[in-house]
């Protein structure tokens, strides 16, 4: 599996890395638009992301932009809705109207920080990628 971490944060990059390792192939970005270039630079090159984690408040483009360009990147690209990416919004922000609008703008999970490694990855469980149970 191939996932994309964004965060604009080390610390947060590192930990998500952490949970994530023994998953797949891990690549960063520290901004949406660096998100968007990779994105578009893995399907290009026929390696497509299986998973991204996209911190919701980032400088220059927050994530729910990049999330947008992502899902506006695979409809130009005609991939169908079983092919998409799945995309995690992470934020310290736990608010009713934030998730709702990470999930009406193209999220398939809205995980809240700080949350522990069995919480994470059970929520990306939930998205049908993840093989086995919560470590």
């Amino acid at each position: 599996m191939k996932i994309l971490i964004v965060d604009d944060n080390e610390a947060n990059c590192l930990l998500f890395k952490l949970y994530l390792s023994r998953y797949g192939i891990l690549v960063t970005a520290k901004s949406g638009i660096r998100a968007i270039e990779l994105f578009k630079e893995a399907l290009d090159a026929g390696q497509r992301f299986d998973f991204v984690c996209m911190d919701y408040y980032m400088p220059q483009m927050d994530g729910l932009e990049a999330v947008r360009a992502i899902r506006r990147i695979e409809f130009e690209r005609q991939i169908v809705w079983d092919n998409r990416v799945k995309i995690a919004m992470v934020s310290v922000v736990e608010n009713e109207s934030l998730m709702i609008n990470a999930y009406l703008n193209g999220c398939d999970a809205y995980i809240t920080r700080p949350c522990l490694k069995k919480q994470f990855i059970e929520e990306i469980r939930h998205l049908g990628i993840l093989p086995g149970t919560a470590a």
